[in-house]
């Protein structure tokens, strides 16, 4: 009697196994193909190096011919730019040597120039109301700090983020659509801005996360700094 309930148990188990839908995901990769601009043509082109991406599968990235937006196969070049992000509207936010611009639908348009900053000038974000996370170094502030600030599109304003829980350079590296900015200071602190105010959300671990032991050694230090 025990061996028939063993091959009876069997034949059930597999019958279970048998009758379980197959869920796999399906997955498809895009070539988005090379850029030729009618000035240059490295033999056929120069690869495309997909940075940013959209919930409507624009992208935005670099190639050797300078900055791109890519919809469909079709390639429009931003020129020599950093591209700091791209909304659902197919916005791109980005800097160059002229200042911070938004493209959109073929036309570049700057809103913050480069003649108050010192050097230091970058986008790292954009939300779906033309909201920019940026940051610079003032020259009016005689260029001692790194500040975070949030261009407003709409009403053509910049607010300043203030750094004054630390005399640190600052950053703001990502906006949400509710205009939630996130700022990181230069001692690793994360904090959260939201009208006006900022919170303290963490400390950030900068250890490079290649592999393994990289990434135990930064939760070594996690643990050491209390954070």
């Amino acid at each position: 009697m025990k061996t028939h309930r063993i091959a009876i148990a069997g034949i059930l188990v597999f019958l279970f196994i048998e009758a379980v839908p197959s869920f796999a995901l399906q997955y498809s990769i895009t070539d988005l193909g090379l850029y030729s601009s009618p000035d240059h043509d490295f033999f056929g082109g120069s690869p495309l190096v997909s940075y940013k991406i959209n919930n409507n599968n624009q992208i935005a990235g670099y190639s050797s011919e300078g900055a791109f937006f890519w919809e469909e196969g079709n390639i429009s070049n931003l020129g020599n730019a950093n591209i700091g992000g791209i909304n659902d509207n197919g916005a791109v936010a980005g800097n160059d040597l002229e200042g911070i611009f938004i493209w959109e639908n073929g036309v570049k348009r700057y809103v913050r120039s480069r003649e108050h900053v010192l050097l230091d000038q970058v986008v790292l974000d954009i939300n779906n109301s033309n909201q920019i996370a940026l940051s610079e170094r003032p020259i009016a502030e005689r260029g001692l700090y790194i500040y975070a600030y949030l261009w407003d599109d709409m009403n053509r304003t910049t607010v300043r983020i203030d750094n004054s829980p630390y005399s640190l350079d600052s950053m703001a590296t990502s906006v949400n659509d509710a205009g939630r900015t996130t700022v990181l200071f230069q001692n690793n602190d994360s904090f959260l801005w939201e009208n006006g105010v900022l919170t303290r959300r963490q400390r950030i671990c900068r250890f490079a996360l290649g592999h393994q032991q990289q990434r135990t050694d930064c939760r070594r230090y996690r643990q050491s700094r209390n954070c």
